[in-house]
């Protein structure tokens, strides 16, 4: 006979609500998404689905979330849009029209985003003070129908992992911009607040992603065509604390990114108070003529999103950064002592 509560049993929660347009909210039942039948859970990936009224369109640009567990622990720094969270490539379809810009059928847009956490969360199901709460901040001119769904594995009943992990997200979006043959070069950067640990414990980077997404007139995702020539165009250089360089040139978002989830696996440590500086640039001295034979994108911004976790207990603030979980580095040993007795359940296994 079976036991009555196995560990990596597979749990989908799902809930459905409206954002009407220009709205902040999240989902009429307070505890849809609240692990049930008391037992905890491991969650690994939250999904958005979203049916807008404006067809064909990906507003993930300005449909934005925030994170926050237990009314109080906040898991972004500011609601953070939807296009950065996609951790599944994006689809296109090259087969149904001319490959070239501006030519319908070139792109089919997916209204879903899955967004894999750094590391497993821990949700314990004992009491409500671990509730993960999502709100959706929809910018857009129109209303969605937003389904959000958290995919889990059944956690050991009555064992607490020896560590827990929380996700953090940061982001930094630059003003609006348009391009064009007479679009005047500019050079953007983040603040020292954008993309910082804020905490008193390290945090490890998972990725930073980066992508281009239009304002006007209908916030959308540059499809493949627009992102391929505007993520040649639009540059990007890395600094961090001290002015070291994390990406040392000013690198075309096409060669710093991946094409189809928009991610780097920067993989590495913030110290306490540590952040990065993200530099955005234009040159149209590379664009020569380009915009006329191609139509130009509309109003567009450039977004960095750095995406991490933290340890949740505060024991971890003493431990020497080579006790984490970070790859080899010259001149450091790769240990992860923290790691030696952690169920296989929370390492995902």
């Amino acid at each position: 006979m079976l036991p009555v509560q196995l560990p990596n049993r597979p749990l989908l929660l799902s809930t459905r609500f409206t954002v009407p347009a220009n709205t902040v909210r999240g989902p009429s039942d307070d505890y849809a998404l609240v692990p049930a039948f008391d037992e905890p859970l491991f969650l690994d990936e939250i999904r958005f689905n979203y049916i807008s009224q404006t067809a064909g369109t990906r507003p993930e640009n300005d449909v934005r979330v925030e994170l926050t567990m237990g009314g109080s622990i906040q898991f972004t720094n500011n609601p953070v849009p939807l296009a950065a969270l996609n951790t599944s490539p994006q689809p296109y379809n090259f087969t149904t029209g001319p490959v070239g810009i501006g030519f319908p059928g070139d792109y089919i847009p997916e209204n879903g985003v899955t967004f894999r956490l750094p590391k497993p969360l821990y949700l314990n199901a004992t009491n409500f003070v671990d509730k993960l709460v999502p709100k959706i901040h929809n910018n857009t001119s129109t209303a969605i129908t937003m389904t959000i769904s958290y995919a889990c594995r059944r956690a050991q009943k009555g064992i607490i992992p020896n560590e827990i992990w929380y996700p953090y997200l940061a982001n930094y979006r630059t003003p609006s911009f348009v391009l064009s043959n007479t679009s005047q070069p500019f050079l953007y950067e983040s603040s020292p607040n954008d993309l910082i640990n804020p905490f008193s414990v390290p945090l490890l980077v998972d990725r930073l992603v980066g992508f281009i997404g239009t304002d006007t007139p209908q916030p959308v995702l540059l499809d493949y065509k627009n992102r391929s020539y505007v993520g040649e165009l639009i540059n990007c250089r890395l600094l961090d604390t001290n002015g070291r360089p994390v990406v040392r040139d000013l690198t075309p978002f096409n060669a710093l990114f991946n094409l189809q989830n928009n991610a780097w696996q920067a993989r590495g440590v913030l110290r306490p108070h540590e952040y990065y500086i993200a530099q955005i640039s234009y040159d149209n001295g590379v664009a020569s003529t380009l915009f006329t034979n191609i139509p130009p994108p509309p109003t567009t911004t450039a977004n960095i999103v750095l995406i991490a976790s933290r340890r949740a207990d505060s024991v971890y603030a003493n431990r020497p950064l080579d006790d984490l979980d970070i790859p080899q580095q010259p001149g450091r040993p790769a240990v992860a002592k923290i790691f030696t007795n952690m169920p296989a359940i929370l390492k995902g296994n």
